[in-house]
């Protein structure tokens, strides 16, 4: 919807630091391991798992938290002693709440976490850019409701 706005603001420095970045990384913290990716490490889901592909998931990689996005969809659930998380979306969620969610590790716990958004000032922003109007509608659609 907006790629190709994005593509047209962003310089060929920006574009060439985005294109170095891993698609998927493991960083210790706390004696844990995390595995975080944007997307869901198996192409064939969007968000909604089973938890038997998510124990698969987690017993693949050997962490013991796997985080990842793309759903918009806020869920945390523990497997077999091991967390999978999605933090949910700042912007655009799709969640049926329009409230920015993120997920906080700290004390050795995470805790989901959400927040109401600024939406008409975000709104009054998505306004003054460069956009086809279908474009800002859905985006104000998507903001207001939570929902695609």
């Amino acid at each position: 919807m907006t790629r190709k706005y994005t593509s047209r603001v962003i310089d060929g420095s920006q574009k060439e630091f985005l294109s170095k970045l891993p698609l998927q990384i493991q960083v210790a913290r706390d004696k844990k391991i995390f595995h975080l990716t944007h997307a869901t490490v198996f192409d064939t889901f969007y968000g909604k798992w089973t938890e038997e592909s998510m124990a698969s998931a987690v017993d693949l990689l050997h962490c013991d938290i796997l985080v990842c996005g793309h759903s918009h969809i806020p869920y945390m659930r523990e497997i077999n002693g091991r967390i999978v998380l999605n933090p949910g979306s700042i912007g655009q969620s799709r969640s049926g709440e329009p409230r920015a969610s993120y997920a906080v590790w700290q004390d050795g716990r995470v805790e989901l976490k959400s927040y109401q958004c600024p939406i008409e000032a975000t709104l009054q922003k998505i306004a003054a850019l460069d956009f086809e109007e279908r474009i800002k509608t859905q985006l104000g659609t998507i903001l207001k409701t939570a929902r695609v």
